[in-house]
């Protein structure tokens, strides 16, 4: 095989560079600045005198044109009931328990996303009507689109005209199909992940273990998915044909249809579309006799990027598929040798390359180190395979004989308990995963990138790249001096509640983690809030409703929670479960107990004759040093009565409405006899003003409510009481 000329990889990597600074200065600096980036190849082009090679670089003229600013999302609605009539965009993903829909319309008003509790049997192309409740919305710029939630029975569905997007989600939705027909139950969804990267969610504990393990790329279709299915045909042709696969023209067609296929079924997200296009750039390389560097594979999806998407330059996703393929090319040795050094020693010191040259990106990104992705990328690499071989089949075979899908489905079925329990063995060893202490300085960031950089200069080489990826990583890990926060933060989380506080000397208190519909928003929301410092101190939960403790599961995925609080019950139910498996130190409140958490911190768990969740819930008394607080949780009637029975607590400046400041008999004494200087309300946008807040504002009594405002922010100033910080937008 002849190889490539010397000047198509310098013409390429030119290409690249110009494309990827025209596009990222069109966004910051304007025509002006992106005109010159696109200038230099074009330049460099009419100077040579064998310019041809050199001319690929002016595709990166096209990324000096200004980036297109995404429309406003949907600034004519207002929170509440809404009627939305578009076109259905983008991919539509079917998951949730209950099984729910989720899919964007874009109509006059801009973007909507739509969550139906059922199926709802939409595609992309079709004109919908859809009636519901817009439940969030954020006017920032580049926000997501507003959520609406609607009854699957008040969605109005007109198909649209064929397209290639439209044919994608019939086979993926065919395939889908196929594989919970093939292995019904939570196996069949976790396996959905692994060969198509969507579906329903399997269950929670799976997905933390993947997390945990930093295993979390195996769920997702990536460019390892296509490089597997590409090897995959390589050595099945070969043992149907004798022959090598990248001589065949035969194989070249059917392998560029299939992975074309595939990627326009896994929906052609960045990774998937980064992996497709080096690998037709490989196979048309091949088809012509010459070769290919990596330095190209890597050029050519970067080229593209930067013209489709100039945005994902900078993203995670690209950052992290970099880091990771330039770690393995750096791990691949001179010689590979043979035996178990081919087999066993190269996958781990490559697994290795690339989890310390991603590393800085997930500390930075997650907050978390998963060591043990070292082990169970390489262990898991030939498992993934066979079940993306065999579910892909799987997928065949259901068109072609159904009644095949008998003896396949307990054979994959094996083959997924056997994931699972590889992914579990390796979460519960220790380590799993490594927390980085804060989130580094900027300044500090921007001394270690410069370090970095020196070393590579000093040593250009294995050794150099190794030092540079540590100067990013150890920062991460080392006590920086941290900025105080606001004494207090109420975070907005729709229907649900969660609080951050925090003490002098720099203690974190959060209370309560859940958020109805979307736990995950709770736990993200106290992550954020806690930024830079990636640990909660004391986590006290009032009591065990999903939209107060919902948020568990994934929170001790993002920080580490040194200590945590919740009435008895919960010490063995699903969030000390989490917390417990997590390495935090439970504690329980029993009923009609009062105690003091840590100083500065008072819990109460009054008694009551109907002792609910919601009536035998926490009150937690917090001192702040200028500014107390008092949160409760859910409490009704009677738990409000037994609290005032109880509580002997000097009067607070700050009180959060029991229950989301619903109707509540006993609110007028709760407030007669505590009557602080603001009321808080933690409820979702569009339900207005709740019924507790009008009995605050009759005793002059300032309220707030989230709903309304956003992140409701109290900061600790110099005098006692209540300063309010700046109310941010909603999140």
């Amino acid at each position: 095989m002849r190889e490539s000329r010397p000047n198509a990889i310098p013409a390429l990597l030119l290409a690249t560079l110009a494309a990827a600074a025209g596009a990222l200065l069109a966004r910051h600096l304007g025509v002006a600045g992106a005109a010159a980036a696109a200038a230099v190849p074009l330049v460099a082009a009419a100077c040579r005198a064998s310019a041809g090679a050199w001319l690929a670089a002016v595709p990166a003229a096209f990324a000096a044109l200004p980036a297109r600013e995404p429309p406003a999302p949907s600034a004519g609605l207002d929170p509440g009931p809404v009627r939305v009539q578009g076109v259905v965009q983008g991919r539509i993903r079917h998951e949730g328990v209950p099984r729910q829909t989720r899919f964007v319309v874009r109509g006059a008003d801009g973007a909507v996303r739509v969550l139906a509790a059922g199926a709802v049997p939409v595609l992309p192309g079709d004109r919908v009507v859809v009636t519901g409740r817009l439940l969030a919305r954020d006017g920032a710029a580049g926000a997501a689109p507003p959520l609406v939630e609607a009854d699957p029975m008040a969605v109005r569905v007109r198909p649209g005209p064929p397209s290639a997007a439209r044919l994608a989600e019939v086979v993926r939705a065919r395939c889908q199909a196929a594989l919970l027909r093939a292995v019904p139950g939570e196996r069949g969804e976790l396996l959905c992940l692994l060969v198509l990267g969507s579906g329903p969610p399997p269950p929670e504990a799976w997905l933390a273990a993947h997390r945990a393990t930093g295993l979390s790329h195996l769920l997702v279709v990536s460019g390892a998915h296509v490089s597997l299915l590409a090897l995959f045909l390589a050595s099945l042709f070969r043992i149907v044909s004798g022959q090598r696969a990248e001589v065949s023209r035969r194989f070249r067609a059917v392998a560029l249809a299939a992975i074309l296929g595939y990627g326009a079924v896994a929906g052609f997200e960045p990774p998937v579309l980064r992996a497709v296009a080096a690998l037709c750039l490989a196979l048309l390389a091949a088809g012509r006799g010459r070769g290919v560097a990596w330095l190209q594979l890597l050029a050519l999806p970067a080229l593209l990027t930067a013209l489709i998407a100039p945005q994902d330059l900078l993203g995670v996703s690209f950052c992290l598929s970099y880091a990771a393929v330039l770690g393995l090319a750096l791990a691949e040795p001179a010689h590979p040798g043979r035996g178990w050094r081919r087999w066993l020693l190269a996958p781990l010191r490559a697994s290795a390359w690339a989890m310390l040259l991603t590393a800085p990106f997930t500390l930075w990104t997650f907050g978390t180190l998963a060591p043990w992705t070292v082990l169970g990328t390489p262990l898991l690499g030939p498992l993934i395979a066979l079940l993306l071989a065999l579910g892909l089949c799987t997928c065949l075979v259901d068109i072609v004989a159904p009644i095949l899908l008998l003896p396949l489905g307990p054979l994959l079925g094996g083959l997924v308990d056997l994931h699972v329990a590889a992914v579990e063995f390796l979460a519960a060893a220790p380590g799993a995963p490594v927390f980085a202490l804060q989130r580094p300085p900027l300044p500090v960031l921007v001394a270690s990138g410069v370090v970095a950089a020196l070393l590579v200069g000093l040593w250009p080489g294995r050794r150099g790249v190794a030092l540079a990826a540590l100067a990013g990583i150890v920062p991460h890990f080392l006590p920086w001096p941290l900025p105080v926060p606001p004494a207090f933060q109420l975070l907005p989380v729709g229907h649900g509640q969660a609080a951050l506080a925090a003490q002098a000397g720099g203690r974190s208190v959060a209370v309560d983690c859940g958020s109805l519909g979307d736990p995950a928003r709770a736990a993200h929301a106290l992550r954020d809030a806690l930024l830079p410092r990636r640990r909660l101190d004391l986590l006290i939960l009032t009591h065990q409703d999903l939209d107060h403790a919902g948020g568990v599961a994934r929170l001790v995925q993002l920080v580490d929670v040194a200590e945590a609080l919740m009435p008895a019950e919960m010490l063995d139910g699903p969030a000390g479960t989490h917390l417990r498996a997590a390495g935090t130190r439970l504690r329980g409140v029993r009923l009609g107990e009062s105690l003091r958490a840590a100083a500065g911190i008072d819990v109460y768990r009054p008694a009551t004759l109907l002792p609910t969740p919601n009536e035998a819930s926490l009150w937690v008394d917090l001192d702040l040093g200028t500014v107390r607080v008092l949160v409760p949780g859910d409490a009704e009637e009677q738990g409000t009565r037994a609290f005032l029975r109880l509580w002997r607590g000097p009067r607070p400046d700050l009180l959060v409405l029991p229950h989301h400041g619903r109707e509540n008999p006993a609110a007028g004494e709760l407030l007669d006899r505590l009557l602080p200087r603001l009321a808080l309300v933690s409820n979702r946008a569009g339900e207005g003003e709740p019924p507790q807040a009008a009995a605050a504002r009759a005793r002059g009594i300032p309220v707030l409510c989230t709903g309304d405002l956003g992140l409701l922010a109290v900061g600790a100033g110099q005098s006692p009481g209540v300063h309010l910080a700046r109310p941010l937008p909603l999140r």
